[in-house]
């Protein structure tokens, strides 16, 4: 009898303990949250050594590709300037050979026919190939050499040759109007090729020097 009474005190205490409202709010609550799903956990410290080799390698990469870009943005932007310089310099000294200099007393017609002036040049040679022929075409070989280095961004070989014609097509098209200069259409087929020629003595440069000392110009 002593033993149910006890069974039965230990009954009634855990059905209180049981009935209890702090006890069933944790059932309830474990009882939402049983059916959540569960992730794996991230072990964030698994090999650190090759975490770190490797943003190490990230680090290597992101220099190399500037480098690459860039090696040096101080001296490419003081190598620009200099070229923009030089490039002022050359078209003063231009404006006086095409416009200033070697006037003609009298006016002449414009020569609109395609190697006219160049097969009597050769056929003349001595000053008239030194002259026509050579001056013309040395006249727009520093435009094809200082053109790439004073841009910003590669430049191309048909950007050089649409800036000579351009530049040569406004220079024949003021001799004509002014009266100055003889107008010819030879002209500025030489002029464009000193300009091509320019970019292509580059482009050799650039292949001697590796690449390292010569930029921003592509074929």
């Amino acid at each position: 009898m002593v033993v149910f009474i006890q069974d039965n005190c230990a009954s009634s205490i855990c059905a209180s303990q049981w009935h209890r409202p702090g006890h069933l709010k944790s059932i309830s609550f474990n009882a939402q949250f049983s059916n959540l799903p569960v992730f794996p956990r991230i072990n964030t410290s698994q090999n650190p050594m090759k975490t770190h080799k490797n943003s190490e390698i990230n680090k290597q990469q992101i220099m190399h590709n500037a480098t690459k870009t860039d090696p040096c943005p101080q001296t490419g932007s003081s190598r620009r300037s200099i070229a923009i310089f030089f490039m002022i310099i050359y078209g003063i000294i231009v404006i006086f050979l095409t416009l200033v200099f070697f006037r003609h007393t009298k006016f002449q017609p414009a020569n609109l026919v395609p190697f006219r002036t160049i097969t009597q040049d050769i056929r003349s040679g001595g000053w008239s190939i030194l002259v026509n022929l050579l001056g013309n075409i040395g006249l727009f070989l520093p435009a094809g050499f200082l053109l790439p280095l004073a841009r910003r961004g590669t430049t191309s070989s048909w950007q050089v040759a649409l800036f000579s014609v351009l530049a040569s097509y406004e220079i024949e098209t003021i001799q004509y109007i002014s009266g100055r200069r003889m107008a010819d259409v030879d002209d500025l087929l030489l002029n464009t090729s000193g300009g091509v020629l320019g970019y292509l003595l580059l482009r050799a440069l650039q292949r001697l020097s590796g690449g390292r000392s010569v930029r921003n110009i592509r074929g």
